[in-house]
């Protein structure tokens, strides 16, 4: 529902019908909602999956998955410095956009799997928070910026920081709620 309508609220705007300044403002607060509640799902769908397993296990897995998602950013960057002419920053930015994961495609893969009959345990989801950490930190090393001026960005930009904070408070609140109560999220 949500995508249909920023698909309209664009549409609109193309067509100039929609240019006020309000409706500019009414569509990023409508875009950066969806946004915040997708990413709360995605969160409460993991930690309400992991409710009842073993937290060795779910730490196992987890590092595993970091050090996959590490090797795969490294790896790439490798690659880049030796066989391309890329500058070093584009050459970061990309072993950092291919060592992070999109969401998009995630939730198509699990689509692809679900329709397939292939059962998935749905505590992926935190894999999917896991994954993205090393690539973005690898960037930021390699860039050179350290943690004390990311945080400074992040209290100027606060909306930035409000989409990792929705999901962790979404793994947090899926695994405190009761299951009866998981499908009114």
């Amino acid at each position: 529902g949500a995508f249909l309508i920023g698909m309209a609220f664009e549409y609109l705007s193309v067509k100039n019908t929609l240019s006020t300044n309000r409706a500019s403002m009414f569509r990023n607060f409508l875009y950066k909602i969806t946004i915040v509640y997708l990413l709360f799902k995605i969160g409460f769908v993991g930690g309400s999956e992991v409710i009842g397993q073993s937290w060795k296990m779910i730490a196992v897995s987890g590092i595993i998955v970091v050090i996959a998602a590490s090797f795969w950013t490294i790896l790439v960057l490798l690659l880049l410095n030796r066989w391309s002419s890329f500058k070093p920053v584009a050459q970061i930015a990309i072993a950092a956009h291919f060592g992070s994961v999109s969401v998009g495609t995630f939730i198509a893969a699990m689509a692809f799997l679900d329709s397939r009959g292939v059962d998935v345990n749905q505590n992926v989801v935190i894999w999917l928070v896991l994954m993205e950490l090393p690539a973005v930190l690898i960037g930021l090393w390699k860039l050179g910026i350290r943690m004390n001026a990311v945080i400074s960005i992040l209290k100027e930009e606060w909306s930035l920081a409000v989409l990792p904070i929705s999901i962790v408070l979404g793994i947090f609140f899926g695994n405190a709620v009761p299951p009866n109560l998981n499908s009114i999220i």
